[in-house]
C-alpha cells in the first residue's frame, strides 16, 4: 500500500489514467450501460453464439457440433464461431447469464481495454505518463470502434492490437523482455475473439515490429541470446494459432467447405481503404463513394493529426518499429484497392485471408498515429519548435474540410464550423508561449475529448441509423434471447427423442435480427438455413437439389434398404428413388442430443440405413460392426448388421487430439520461457579477486560468550 501511495504522489501510478479512461468510456456508452441500448445488425444477429458456447461450457454439455443451424454444423471449422473464446467460457463457468446487457457491457469494456493497451504500449516505449494518457484518450474515440460497432469480433480485434505490440516491445532496462511470455495468451485471445483476418494481419505486422525492435537494440543486447529466449513464447504462439485454426485449415484442404462469395480481388478492393478515405481520419468516414463505410472507418481526429505533424526525425528514429508497423498496416489496408495489385495478392491468401481488408490492419495504423501524436505534442510543450509543421497541418486540414464534399456522396460532417474551430484551436495551441508548457497537456486533452465526442456523434449511416447504437426496441427477440440465456442449459440437458422438421431459409431485414438471425443457436428450432460466410459442401449440394432439400426439411427420417438391393460393400452409395422410397420403422431414435444420437434397431438382414442428416467427419458409432457411409454426396448413412440392438452415434472433432497436443506444446513452451526468464534475470556471481600486494583483513571471530 505504501508503494502504491508513493507512486500516486510521484505521478508514476497508472491508476489515475485508467480511471480517467473508464470515465470517458462510461460517458460515451452511458446509454449502453444504463439505458438498455446495444449494438445493431450483426451484433444482435449473432449474440446467440455466445449464449450457446457459454451455457454448454458451464453446464457440462460442451459440444463442438451445432444441430440447430445449417442442418448441422461443426463449429470448429468456422473460424468466426468464437468456440474457443475464453471470455464466453468464463461466463458459463461463473454462472453469469450471457444476456444482451452482459454482452453489450463486455463489448464496451473492450474500448477501455484497447485504450489501456495504448497506455501500456506508450509507456513501454518511454512516453511520459501525461502524454501516454492522452494517446489512450485519443484511442477511446478511434473510429474503428464506432464504425464497426455491429461487428463484435472486429470490434474486439481493435482492442487487442495495442496489447500485441506491447508484448513485442523490448524494454530498455532489461536484457530479456518479460512481457514476451504473454504472447501465446494474447494470440489465443486474438485468434478466438477477433476476426480471423485481423489475427493474421496483426501477427504479420507484429513480426515486422519485433524485427525492427531487435535491429534497433543490436548494440545494447546479445541478440543471439535474446532470440534464444524468444523462441519458446514465439513457438507457443504459433502452436496456439495453429490449434485454433487447424479444423478450418483441414476442412478447406479436404474440400469440405464452400464459400458462395469468395473474397476475390474485386471484393477486396471494395473493402480496402482508398486515398479518398484519408478524409475519414478526421471527418465522417461513412460512404465516401456510395459503399457501406463502416468497415473502412478509422477516424482519429484533427487534433491527433496536428500532433503527428509535429514529430521530428529524432522521434521517428527512436520509434522506428512503431512507425514501420503503422505504415505497413496503412499500405496493406490500401493496396488491394488497386485491382492489379489485388489480383496478385489473391495468390498469397496468408497475407489477405479475408475480404474486409481495412479491418484486418487499420487498428495498428491508428495505434501508431495516436502515440506519435502524443510524442509530437510533447515536443511542442517541451521545445516549441514545431510551429511551422502545426501551421501547415492546420491549413491542410481546413483545406480538406472544404474539398471533401466534392468527393463524397453525403456531407462529410454535420458541424464544419466545429471542425474548423478545433483545427484552429489546436494550431494556435502549438504556437502558445513555452511558459504554458505545463498546461498544454490539459488543453490538448480537452480538445481531444471535444473532437472525439464530435466524431462519434456524427458516425451515422446513410438512412440515419447509428452503426454503434441501437435502442432496446430495435431488438425484437430480446426477451427470447435473454430467457434462453438463463435457461438454455436446462433445455439442452433434456434432448427430444426425435428431431422435429427443420425450418427453411429465412431472411430478416431487421437491424436487430429476428428468426434465424437471432435464435438459431438457442434451441428454438432446427434450421436448414445459415448465414455464415462458409457452409459445408453437403449444405451447398442440398441447396442445389430440390430432392435433397425436401428430404432435409422433414422431421428425422430413417430409410432402410437391404444390402442385397443396394451396394453396401464400399464407397459412397448413390442416392436413388429406391433409397428414399419410404420411411422405415425398423430404425428409430430414442434420444436426439447435441452431439449424440441414440438409435433402436430391429433388422432381419444386413441393411443400409440412411437418415436425413448431413454426413460429416467426426461422426462414429459405438459398435465396430457398424460402418458410416456418405449417400448421394450429402446424407449420412450407416451399414447395419442384422439383429435387435441399440447403438449410439457421437460427434467428436476429428482434429481434437492434434489441437490438444498443440495446446500442451504451447503450455510447455510458456513454462520453458518462464524458466529461461528466471535464469536470465538471476544475477551472475562474479568472484572478487584481491590483489596480492594488499593483505586480506581477517574477520573477527565472535567470542563464545556473546554468541553468533
Amino acid at each position: 500500500m505504501g508503494r502504491l501511495i508513493r507512486r500516486l504522489r510521484s505521478g508514476e501510478s497508472p491508476i489515475p489514467g485508467l480511471v480517467l479512461l473508464l470515465v470517458l468510456v462510461g460517458a460515451v456508452f452511458r446509454q449502453h450501460l444504463f439505458s438498455g441500448y446495444t449494438f445493431p445488425w450483426d451484433f444482435t444477429a449473432t449474440s446467440h453464439m455466445a449464449v450457446f458456447i457459454a451455457n454448454t461450457a458451464g453446464s457440462g454439455n460442451y459440444t463442438e457440433w451445432i444441430p440447430f443451424l445449417g442442418g448441422g454444423f461443426p463449429l470448429p471449422v468456422n473460424a468466426l464461431s468464437m468456440l474457443y473464446f475464453p471470455v464466453w467460457w468464463m461466463l458459463g463457468l461463473l454462472g453469469i447469464p450471457s444476456t444482451v446487457a452482459v454482452q453489450t457491457a463486455i463489448q464496451v469494456a473492450h474500448v477501455w481495454l484497447g485504450a489501456a493497451g495504448v497506455l501500456a504500449l506508450a509507456r513501454s516505449r518511454g512516453v511520459s505518463w501525461r502524454w501516454a494518457v492522452l494517446a489512450a484518450v485519443a484511442f477511446v474515440f478511434y473510429g474503428g470502434f464506432y464504425g464497426s460497432g455491429s461487428h463484435e469480433n472486429i470490434f474486439r480485434g481493435h482492442a487487442y492490437a495495442p496489447w500485441l505490440l506491447w508484448s513485442l516491445t523490448l524494454p530498455a532496462d532489461r536484457a530479456y523482455p518479460r512481457r514476451l511470455l504473454a504472447l501465446p495468451v494474447f494470440v489465443w485471445i486474438l485468434a478466438t475473439g477477433s476476426y480471423s483476418g485481423q489475427a493474421l494481419g496483426f501477427l504479420q505486422v507484429g513480426a515486422i515490429y519485433f524485427a525492427i525492435e531487435l535491429w534497433r537494440s543490436r548494440k545494447e543486447r546479445d541478440l543471439r541470446k535474446l532470440l534464444l529466449y524468444a523462441v519458446p513464447p514465439a513457438a507457443g504462439a504459433m502452436a496456439v494459432l495453429l490449434a485454433v485454426y487447424l479444423p478450418s485449415i483441414v476442412a478447406n484442404a479436404r474440400g469440405e467447405l464452400y464459400r458462395p462469395f469468395p473474397p476475390d480481388a474485386a471484393e477486396r478492393a471494395i473493402w480496402s481503404l482508398k486515398p479518398v478515405d484519408l478524409f475519414g481520419l478526421y471527418l465522417d468516414p461513412f460512404a465516401w463513394q456510395g459503399v457501406d463505410g463502416t468497415i473502412r472507418a478509422w477516424a482519429v481526429g484533427a487534433v491527433v493529426l496536428i500532433g503527428v505533424a509535429c514529430v521530428n526525425r529524432r522521434i521517428l528514429t527512436e520509434h522506428l518499429s512503431l512507425v514501420a508497423a503503422g505504415a505497413l498496416a496503412t499500405v496493406a489496408s490500401m493496396l488491394p484497392s488497386w485491382v492489379p495489385a489485388g489480383e496478385v495478392l489473391v495468390k498469397v491468401p496468408f497475407m489477405f485471408p479475408s475480404r474486409l481488408v481495412a479491418s484486418d490492419y487499420k487498428a495498428v495504423a491508428a495505434v501508431a498515429l495516436v502515440i506519435l501524436s502524443a510524442l509530437g505534442w510533447g515536443r511542442v510543450a517541451a521545445e516549441g519548435r514545431a510551429r511551422y509543421a502545426a501551421g501547415v497541418a492546420g491549413v491542410l486540414l481546413l483545406a480538406g474540410l472544404f474539398l471533401a464534399p466534392r468527393y463524397t456522396d453525403i456531407p462529410p460532417t454535420a458541424t464544419p464550423w466545429l471542425v474548423a474551430g478545433l483545427v484552429a484551436a489546436a494550431t494556435a495551441l502549438a504556437y502558445a508561449p513555452r511558459r504554458l508548457g505545463v498546461v498544454v497537456p490539459v488543453l490538448v486533452g480537452l480538445l481531444l475529448v471535444v473532437d472525439g465526442f464530435r466524431m462519434v456523434s456524427e458516425m451515422e449511416l446513410r438512412p440515419g441509423f447509428s452503426p454503434w447504437s441501437t435502442a432496446p426496441a430495435g431488438f425484437p427477440t430480446l426477451e427470447l434471447h435473454d430467457e434462453r440465456a438463463r435457461t438454455l442449459d436446462a433445455i439442452l440437458a433434456d434432448p427430444p427423442d426425435r428431431r422435429p422438421a427443420r425450418l427453411p431459409d429465412t431472411v430478416s431485414p431487421s437491424t436487430g435480427g429476428s428468426g434465424l438471425d437471432a435464435t438459431a443457436y438457442l434451441a428454438d428450432a432446427y434450421h436448414l438455413g445459415d448465414y455464415s460466410g462458409a457452409v459445408t459442401m453437403e449444405r451447398w449440394r442440398t441447396s442445389r437439389s430440390p430432392r435433397l432439400t425436401e428430404a432435409m426439411l422433414r422431421p428425422w427420417t430413417a430409410w432402410v434398404v437391404p444390402c442385397r438391393e443396394v451396394d453396401c460393400a464400399d464407397g459412397s452409395p448413390a442416392l436413388s428413388d429406391r433409397i428414399l422410397a419410404g420411411e422405415s420403422a425398423s430404425v428409430a431414435t430414442t434420444s436426439y442430443g447435441l452431439d449424440e444420437i441414440r438409435y433402436r434397431v430391429r433388422l432381419q438382414e444386413r441393411s443400409l440405413f440412411v437418415e436425413n442428416e448431413f454426413a460429416a467427419r467426426g461422426w462414429s458409432a459405438d459398435r465396430d460392426a457398424i460402418r458410416k457411409v456418405k449417400v448421394g454426396g450429402a446424407l449420412r448413412g450407416w451399414v447395419l448388421p442384422a439383429g435387435d440392438y441399440s447403438f449410439t452415434a457421437r460427434y467428436v472433432q476429428p482434429e481434437r487430439g492434434s489441437q490438444i497436443g498443440l495446446a500442451a506444446f504451447a503450455l510447455l513452451t510458456m513454462l520453458a520461457g518462464m524458466a529461461a526468464y528466471r535464469r536470465a534475470a538471476r544475477p551472475a556471481l562474479v568472484p572478487v579477486q584481491t590483489p596480492a600486494e594488499e593483505p586480506v583483513a581477517r574477520q573477527p571471530v565472535p567470542s563464545a560468550g556473546r554468541g553468533l
